[in-house]
């Protein structure tokens, strides 16, 4: 049966920074025992490094589309004292799995170590709500800057080059591969609002458009004629839990849709599939 969790239309995340001269604070310690890429780290281990805290979530499109980005710099700047951690914290009950976790660092191409926060420890200890976030914590072990969601990469580029030089002063960079990238915003030719961020499962899927909401009693689905913008539609057999919707194996074959009436360039979708294998989408 196909498992559909959420689709969220790309769209750039808002980022809240400090300053690397401003003050700086003891960046709290954590522990975790399944780690890949590394054997388990801790932050005591590593002063006289600058390191990247980057919390991250595999079905995450934002958290995606940095990753080119903690490549290259995990490429440069990892043999010159930058520790790159990447921290793994789920959203969903699906995501907790360290096998799919690992599938994901692969898939992904991420050669850094990853902390598989299951439990929510250390993103509690952080006090994070929202993905993806970076924490740049200087030679001593005090958290320098934050940054979260997408953007800024030329400014936390500039900044990883500053802490690296306080911790080696004798680090140059002025070599061409070094040269930090314009960070400037590009528009198209008109900037509308895009679809928000939409979740299918009963615990946050406030956005369905057929009356009456989500069935508990294995009716079928009729989808409205009109589907209002931003909100979407299930047709046929369905089955609505917490975190997901997914056909109704009773089914007997007949066919099942979701409509989303959407405003974007494009959609990302979180999907899967209880049968192993790979299987058709048709949009």
């Amino acid at each position: 049966a196909l498992v559909l969790t959420f689709a969220v239309l790309l769209l750039f995340g808002a980022s809240a920074n400090a300053l690397v001269g401003g003050p700086r604070w003891p960046a709290p310690k954590f522990a975790t025992p399944i780690w890949i890429n590394s054997k388990p780290l801790a932050l005591d281990q590593l002063r006289g490094k600058v390191v990247l805290i980057d919390f991250w979530e595999y079905t995450c499109i934002n958290c995606i589309r940095t990753f080119p980005e903690l490549r290259k710099w995990n490429r440069l700047y990892g043999p010159l004292g930058l520790v790159i951690i990447g921290v793994h914290t789920p959203e969903f009950k699906f995501d907790e799995d360290p096998a799919l976790v690992k599938a994901a660092v692969k898939r992904f191409g991420l050669t850094f170590p990853i902390a598989v926060d299951s439990d929510g420890k250390i993103w509690d200890a952080f006090h994070k709500s929202a993905w993806p976030a970076d924490y740049l914590i200087d030679k001593d072990g005090k958290i320098a800057d934050h940054h979260l969601g997408e953007g800024d990469y030329a400014l936390l580029e500039t900044e990883i080059q500053y802490l690296l030089k306080e911790a080696n002063p004798k680090l140059k960079f002025s070599a061409a591969k070094y040269q930090v990238p314009d960070d400037s915003p590009q528009f198209g030719g008109a900037c509308l609002r895009s679809t928000p961020e939409t979740y299918l499962g009963t615990r946050m899927g406030e956005l369905i458009a057929n009356q009456g909401g989500f069935l508990s009693d294995g009716k079928p689905y009729r989808a409205p004629k009109q589907v209002p913008i931003d909100h979407f539609a299930l047709d046929g057999a369905w089955i609505a839990a917490p975190e997901f919707v997914k056909r109704n194996p009773e089914s007997n074959g007949a066919e099942s849709a979701l409509t989303l009436h959407y405003r974007a360039q494009s959609v990302y979708m979180v999907g899967g599939s209880e049968v192993p294998g790979a299987h058709k989408l048709y949009v």
